[in-house]
């Protein structure tokens, strides 16, 4: 089966008409585990007889310089989609605030009785419907299965890690703290999450 790409703009009429979302060209958002992006454009793409309008996104890597001049892979994703599968604005600075709370308390936010294959659509689903807010509960689920077990499932582990890494990043920049600030802030109550 052969699939073809053609590439269009879409026409100010349906830029005005709001088929582009909450979002515009220029804006940076957070999507899902990639974090940080910038969207860089707005595109129609016929790909296998099928047209639709597409956010391009360039992922935008805060941090240390990287060792290789590696330009990032774009990602495309529909507009009529994006919301659903995770683009969002990036946290406030108040969103801030009360997701380092939601890191800080005791609460696992889901039961610890349930193995984390079952338990993750609904994670998908928190991080997807409250944002950064469901990534740190999400975040505080899986660090009290961790507390409980002293280890997780590989693909809890990866979730933790690539959650973990988007939050904390998203949180120096709102919060104007250092990565290891936050770090050592939440460090010990994410190793208490679900202990009495």
């Amino acid at each position: 089966m052969e699939t073809t790409t053609n590439i269009e703009r879409p026409s100010q009429t349906e830029k005005k008409a709001g088929t582009t979302s909450d979002f515009q060209i220029g804006q940076a958002v957070v999507y899902g585990i990639n974090g940080r992006c910038k969207i860089v454009g707005i595109e129609k793409m016929t790909v296998g007889g099928e047209t639709k309008t597409y956010f391009k996104l360039e992922p935008q890597k805060l941090g240390p310089i990287q060792k290789t001049p590696k330009k990032q892979t774009s990602i495309w994703i529909p507009v009529e989609t994006a919301k659903t599968r995770g683009l969002r604005t990036a946290a406030t600075e108040e969103i801030a605030t009360e997701v380092l709370e939601i890191l800080k308390s005791k609460d696992t936010y889901f039961t610890l009785d349930e193995p984390f294959h079952k338990t993750q659509p609904q994670l998908d689903q928190i991080m997807i419907d409250e944002g950064a807010k469901g990534m740190a509960k999400a975040v505080s689920y899986i660090a009290g299965l961790k507390a409980k077990s002293n280890s997780i499932a590989p693909d809890a582990a990866k979730m933790y890690d690539a959650i973990y890494g988007v939050l904390i990043r998203e949180l120096s920049e709102k919060l104007q703290m250092t990565l290891g600030q936050i770090e050592l802030d939440i460090q010990k109550p994410l190793e208490l999450k679900g202990t009495d």
